[in-house]
């Protein structure tokens, strides 16, 4: 391991990504910034080669580590891997099935000479077909963060950047969530006065699903996560205000009867109705678990 301490640590999360790492570290190897830095890329329990494809790109860096983190599944977990086994000053966090844009380094660094954590755009049309693009989620702004419920602003967890001073203060990702751990984080950091900026140049190019079966499981599981509860006991009184279950299902469930027959004919509405399905059907799975979060929120509450 080089003896020069780095400037800048770039985790890499990776589980079974055997596909695109390799896409990924050849962007990364090809940024260009001055100062010194390094990659950690975090293996969180691969099984089908993704651990000798990222190996084959270490001579590509001034230095290179893979470090494990299967012990306990989850991309939080693998975050919270990878900054503690790195060791620069600033943090920067992107995903492997994900590739970074050209400056995506030295922008981001920029960005947190004025702020406390930085995040940018994400490019939609480079990676995906066009009938992918319309699938499960919507368009993600490119000029601005997502805003949920009109609440606060939140930086995307594969394009994040946070001075390790704010990370140790706040306490890192937050291992009890499965989904929008970005958005926690980022409301974490708000609510204890730290800064977030939105740095245009910083981008990176996202990968969509592009089969219906990949999109029908990402969807599930997004139905039968607990995190709009857990958003809601931890933010509520500090003025989120989360739309009801009950509102959320009508809109669905207005939104399917309506493009159903469209779906028939177009690809792109039939992979959104099939994953506004299949997020149903995930959030009906989940409702057991859901009702046990409550419960221990609950006692939680009373203790």
């Amino acid at each position: 391991m080089p003896t020069q301490r780095p400037d800048v640590t770039v985790v890499v999360p990776m589980r079974n990504n055997a596909a695109t790492i390799g896409e990924q570290l050849e962007a990364l190897s090809s940024q260009q910034y001055e100062g010194f830095w390094e990659v950690v890329v975090v293996d969180n329990g691969s099984t089908d080669g993704s651990l000798e494809t990222a190996a084959r790109y270490a001579s590509r860096f001034q230095d290179f580590r893979v470090v494990d983190a299967s012990e306990i599944r989850g991309v939080s977990h693998a975050r919270n891997a990878g900054a503690a086994a790195g060791r620069g000053e600033v943090i920067l966090f992107t995903d492997a099935d994900d590739v970074v844009g050209e400056g995506w380094i030295a922008a981001l660094v920029a960005g947190l000479e004025r702020a406390d954590l930085a995040g940018g755009p994400l490019d939609e049309s480079s990676l995906n077909p066009e009938y992918a693009r319309e699938w499960g989620d919507p368009p993600i702004p490119t000029d601005r963060f997502n805003v949920v419920a009109g609440y606060l602003p939140n930086a995307r967890g594969n394009n994040v950047g946070i001075r390790r001073s704010v990370f140790d203060a706040i306490g890192g990702w937050n291992e009890e969530y499965r989904f929008a751990e970005d958005v926690e984080l980022c409301w974490r950091a708000a609510n204890a006065g730290y800064r977030l900026v939105f740095v245009p140049e910083a981008v990176v190019l996202y990968r969509r699903r592009h089969t219906v079966l990949g999109l029908a499981r990402q969807q599930f599981v997004r139905g039968r996560q607990t995190h709009r509860i857990q958003l809601a006991q931890a933010f509520g009184h500090l003025g989120f205000r989360p739309a009801s279950d009950t509102s959320q299902r009508r809109q669905s469930l207005g939104w399917i009867i309506r493009n159903a027959p469209a779906a028939v004919f177009d690809r792109s509405k039939r992979g959104s109705v099939i994953a506004k399905l299949s997020y149903g059907l995930g959030w009906a799975v989940g409702a057991p678990r859901r009702r046990e979060v409550r419960r221990k929120l609950h006692r939680g509450d009373e203790g």
